[in-house]
């Protein structure tokens, strides 16, 4: 965890001379792992995802006692909240804590230093003195965004920085060619992730290597491929241990796919009809044979079209998914039966289409359906910790997201779910990315906009629900998004 604000409450003086919250210097947040009085252990990271006041005190600290009511009354205040108070006694036995509690009764924690050594990392010289901890957005108390603009043809990267104003702070890369496709992955194998560029008017992808570290504006390498990129995605397809890279063209209405080497030249690959008007490319488990399988959803031949792969890299029609002008497709098993089911989003539909094995799926059903919509973005995953698939869609309209929980995704046969749970995502959402962003072991929504020219996130608090959305202002009419740590601290990039 990182400290974001440091509030210097008292120095054993009086109330009255509260200073105003500080930002702590320190780096990253010391270690805290104590004891309270019933004996039970309590770790600042079991906190991650919530405020966190920690205090240092002791009963001796005339200031200290005089706050206590009032940190009392700020956690009756936000009960419900993701808040919580640690109250750090320094090196007082426990028979004199509980008689404090007795005369004092405290409804937070109370942790004890037997030792002070905790209250020397974090600094407590002076008592009392208070420690407000952030919500960890991404599990460290950073987060970073990165997003392409293709009218000036400018990448841009916001630096993570704590509380709000995370985005802040950016870096930019200029010079590739207009794109409407970009891609991350390590293609070096340095451990460090890379971005692929692809060119919408040359058969080029761009490779920026370790770009937030360049200083030049070019690329590091050019990769040829047959025709330009409308759409891009990186990953292993053939078991090498190498990113690979898979994509789709407008202008040929193909699937297209390219082995690379270690050097990052094309050692294999080819094209297949996909139909017109491609709008994307999915890299998932399609089939039961655990070989990454290709779709591409078409949007004016109104289908998904399944590319089954096959072993060494290759890839075979598995036919088409009638669904009309489709612009966003997702994969997971909704139903329990072991096969994998096709979620699929066009401008005022979403549709269900359940697996029947081998890479085949029944006809679509609509899940949702409405003139006054404009669905974009489609997810499939558990998001309430049930170890259920559930389902997520990005309306523009509205700018929310509906939710379908897994246990009432229907079987064969089943009706379909009632009503969704709406998430407001803050603006209308052109893309949507889901992942666990403050390492709490649930996926929490992000969205970017283009009406807004901002990103969003929606923190899932598991049985509270989730949050009301982070909204920031990115500046860019966005395309997409992507997330990834590109700077190898363990931090999301966007």
């Amino acid at each position: 965890m990182r400290i974001l604000l440091l509030a210097i409450l008292l120095g054993c003086a009086t109330l009255s001379t509260a200073q105003q919250l500080k930002p702590w210097s320190g780096g990253m947040a010391p270690a805290l792992a104590l004891r309270d009085v019933e004996g039970r252990l309590h770790r600042l990271e079991d906190y991650r995802g919530k405020v966190v006041l920690v205090n240092f005190w002791a009963t001796w600290c005339e200031p200290c006692r005089e706050e206590m009511p009032s940190m009392n009354r700020l956690r009756a205040s936000l009960a419900g909240r993701p808040f919580e108070v640690l109250a750090v006694n320094l090196a007082e036995s426990e028979a004199r804590i509980r008689r404090f509690r007795e005369q004092v009764p405290l409804e937070f924690t109370v942790l004890m230093d037997r030792d002070s050594a905790t209250a020397r990392a974090w600094q407590a010289r002076v008592l009392p003195i208070s420690f407000l901890i952030g919500p960890d957005l991404d599990g460290d108390g950073r987060a970073d965004l990165i997003s392409a603009d293709t009218g000036d043809q400018t990448l841009t990267v916001f630096w993570g920085r704590s509380g709000e104003s995370f985005l802040t702070s950016s870096q930019t890369v200029k010079g590739f060619s207009e794109s409407q496709a970009m891609a991350i992955g390590d293609s070096d194998r340095d451990g460090e992730l890379d971005l692929f560029i692809g060119d919408s008017r040359r058969p080029l992808v761009h490779v920026y290597l370790r770009p937030l570290g360049q200083t030049a504006d070019k690329a590091s390498f050019d990769i040829s491929v047959d025709v330009s990129f409308n759409s891009l995605a990186a990953a292993d397809l053939d078991g090498d241990g190498l990113i690979d890279l898979a994509g789709a063209s407008v202008a040929g209405g193909t699937a297209l796919w390219a082995l690379l080497d270690e050097a990052g030249k094309v050692g294999g690959g080819a094209a297949l009809p996909a139909g017109n008007y491609p709008t994307s490319v999915v890299v998932a488990r399609i089939d039961e044979d655990g070989i990454p399988d290709l779709a591409v959803p078409c949007s004016l031949s109104n289908h998904v079209a399944v590319f089954l792969g096959q072993s060494g890299g290759g890839f075979q029609s598995g036919g088409q998914v009638p669904v009309a002008f489709p612009i966003d497709a997702a994969f997971g098993d909704l139903d329990g039966d072991g096969r994998p089911d096709l979620v699929a989003t066009s401008p005022r539909t979403a549709v269900l289409a359940q697996g029947k094995g081998g890479g085949g799926f029944a006809q679509p059903v609509p899940l949702f359906e409405e003139a006054a919509r404009q669905f974009t973005g489609a997810f499939v995953g558990d998001l309430d910790g049930d170890a259920a698939s559930d389902v997520l869609i990005a309306e523009r309209k509205t700018a929310s997201l509906f939710l379908i929980p897994g246990g009432t995704i229907p079987g064969a046969g089943g009706a379909l779910p009632g009503a969704p749970t709406i998430l407001r995502a803050g603006a209308p959402p052109v893309s949507l990315v889901v992942e666990d962003l403050n390492g709490d072991g649930l996926l929490d929504p992000t969205t970017s906009s283009q009406l807004g020219k901002s990103a969003s996130v929606i923190l899932n608090g598991g049985t509270r629900g989730f949050e009301s959305p982070l909204l920031y202002q990115t500046g860019l009419v966005s395309l997409g998004h992507h997330l990834a740590d590109l700077d190898g601290d363990a931090r999301w990039t966007w």
